[in-house]
């Protein structure tokens, strides 16, 4: 038996030794050892070195003969020197410190079936058929809330010490967390006839098998349980040891039926999974399609398209009301419409806009999209207005050069994070310009093929342009989603990660040689993503600065990542991703784990849909 870990003191502590045991001495437990065949004990203090058979016997940290029987009288009579003595780490010399952790009650009060708490640095190690070592989380608990769970111990065979049988991580824990005592329910008394040993590793087996985690569901109750006790989501988290994301979670999952259901019912599916299926409940088949596609990783680009389709939705609502308030015909776009911006009343005219147009017969609007700048808050970029000459010029050239100054800063901070989107607009045409008069300022292109009118069409001809366009307008919907889940993707896994993975050099020299084009000529958002990701170019220099060299080549990874990810359009599905950077993009990510979507999977192969 030995002391708390040598680190704590500045120690260096010898394990246990037994000279009453053939060939056992100091020198056979000074350092690591193998175990022996059956039987072996390893010592508390220094789960590297091992007993003898039935060694169980020594001082708590020194090795001299003395100062070993002091120790063991100490123990049975349940007193304590007023000191220990080891020697320092570094320079060998024999120091001396204050025994302040109390020790154990006296062997004679040791009663099987009962529970008595005790130092765990007294208590010797059973073999183990795992690596039994805490981890930090489990020593940081047992620091703040002790051992709750009282360890399993034996009575060794001389009646000298107690064995642990079960509880290995906690003992370990905590001895590493400093803690005085810990409960210890003794089971019974300590043998080594072949059938106790059998049944020994046999209940270690048993016992780390049986155990069930808490579920997603238990999750949820607990933070439950303490919203109702009146913690705020704050607290929960600080006191209940939660990550504030996973309370946030449970308290939206809390507010639905459906996912509460959903949390007991797939208990594979994570809380932040599950607050999003409580997102979708008046959603049905969005559900079951998050569910299906939980099952394949494909759960947040499943996610994000339903969100993507909501708010398509919502802004088409809005759209059409809009419209509808000022009188304009919504209709689908006939085949023989033409938006207004191609016609003009006269040759002489001016084209038409809405306002002009609106007297014609044929005024209607219908549903399109575009491509619309956003702010990181979703919605349209509001430029702000040039500054103006004020009457009787500038006072001063200073005065100038600080409007402009001010007006760069309210542009600079209105396009921060900006990103394009393709969004519903409403488009004004004439339900048959030609039939009103109207004069197509383009006139008949000489050089672009007539395009077949629907009318001209046969049937099966119609069919298949139909699925043709629907199958364009699916992709390009299904690339947009998964654009936003793959650059969050990347922000995660590589933001703040300190190396870089493995192929990263191979991929970064490809991409050099093969993607000359989009690595030097990066578009015109790969600083607003790279910025997003990791910083903008002043804090990617100031990081690179001080980085190690594992970060600083994740912090030239992700720039070039920014590259491609600027360069990708909406139609990488139709092309060839066998040869193209998209694919070779593509591919190394999926490298990394991140899991392509069905449409991202078209960008990286032959097949094009």
């Amino acid at each position: 038996m030995v002391g708390a870990p040598p680190e704590k003191r500045g120690l260096r502590l010898f394990p246990p030794h037994s000279p009453t045991v053939p060939g056992c001495t100091p020198a056979s437990h000074r350092g690591p050892t193998s175990l022996p065949a059956r039987g072996g004990r390893k010592t508390v203090g220094n789960p590297e070195a091992t007993t003898h058979p039935r060694c169980r016997k020594g001082s708590h940290v020194t090795t001299s003969t003395t100062q070993k029987n002091n120790r063991q009288n100490n123990r049975k009579t349940g007193t304590e020197p007023a000191s220990r003595t080891g020697q320092d780490a570094k320079t060998g010399a024999e120091v001396t410190e204050p025994a302040t952790q109390p020790r154990n009650a006296p062997v004679s009060e040791w009663e099987v079936g009962t529970t008595v708490h005790v130092a765990p640095d007294t208590l010797l190690i059973e073999r183990n058929i795992r690596d039994a070592q805490p981890d930090k989380d489990l020593i940081d608990s047992v620091r703040e809330f002790g051992v709750l769970e009282p360890v399993s111990v034996v009575i060794t065979t001389d009646g000298d010490a107690l064995l642990v049988r079960r509880g290995h991580r906690r003992t370990l824990a905590a001895i590493a967390a400093s803690r005085a005592t810990i409960p210890a329910y003794i089971a019974g008394i300590d043998s080594l006839a072949k059938d106790a040993e059998v049944e020994r590793v046999v209940t270690q087996r048993e016992e780390n098998t049986r155990r069930i985690g808490l579920t997603t569901g238990d999750e949820v109750r607990y933070v439950e349980t303490l919203a109702g006790m009146g913690l705020s989501a704050a607290q929960i988290a600080k006191r209940g040891k939660v990550k504030r994301a996973d309370v946030d979670n449970a308290l939206v999952v809390i507010g639905s039926d459906l996912a509460r259901k959903a949390a007991d019912r797939y208990e594979s599916l994570t809380l932040d999974q599950i607050a999003t299926v409580a997102e979708f409940e008046n959603d049905p088949e969005t559900v079951k399609a998050l569910i299906a596609g939980a099952a394949t990783r494909q759960f947040e680009h499943v996610a994000q398209r339903a969100r993507n389709d909501r708010a398509e939705a919502q802004f088409k609502a809005a759209l059409v009301a809009a419209l509808e308030a000022e009188g304009v015909r919504v209709v689908e776009r006939p085949d023989t419409a033409g938006a207004l911006d191609r016609y003009k009343p006269t040759i002489d005219g001016e084209v038409f806009t809405a306002d002009t147009h609106r007297q014609c017969p044929g005024h209607i609007a219908w549903l399109g999209t575009d491509w619309v700048t956003v702010g990181k808050d979703g919605n349209p970029v509001i430029e702000p207005d040039e500054p103006t000459e004020p009457e009787g010029g500038w006072a001063s050239e200073e005065d100038e050069e600080a409007a402009w100054a001010a007006y760069d800063a309210a542009e600079e901070k209105a396009y921060e994070e900006a990103r394009r989107v393709n969004r519903p607009v409403a488009v004004y045409g004439c339900e048959n310009p030609t039939g009103h008069g109207h004069i197509d300022r383009h006139g008949v292109s000489s050089y672009s093929p007539a395009k077949t009118k629907a009318a001209d069409m046969t049937d099966d001809e119609r069919e298949e342009a139909r699925k043709a366009r629907a199958l364009v307008i699916e992709n390009n919907k299904a690339w947009d989603a998964a654009e936003t889940v793959r650059r969050e993707w990347v922000k995660a896994t590589f933001g703040a990660r300190k190396s870089a993975p493995k192929g990263a050099a191979a991929f970064l020299a490809i991409a050099l040689a093969d993607d000359t084009y989009t690595v030097n000529n990066p578009g015109h958002g790969a600083l607003s993503i790279s910025a997003e990701w990791i910083g903008d170019r002043a804090k990617i220099a100031t990081q690179a600065a001080k980085a190690t060299e594992g970060r600083a080549l994740v912090l030239a990874l992700v720039q070039i990542l920014a590259a491609y990810e600027s360069h990708m359009t909406r139609d990488e599905w139709r092309r060839d991703g066998t040869t193209t950077a998209t694919g070779r993009y593509l591919r190394f990510i999926e490298s990394c784990g991140y899991p392509l979507s069905d449409v991202e999977k078209y960008a990286t192969s032959k097949k094009t849909a």
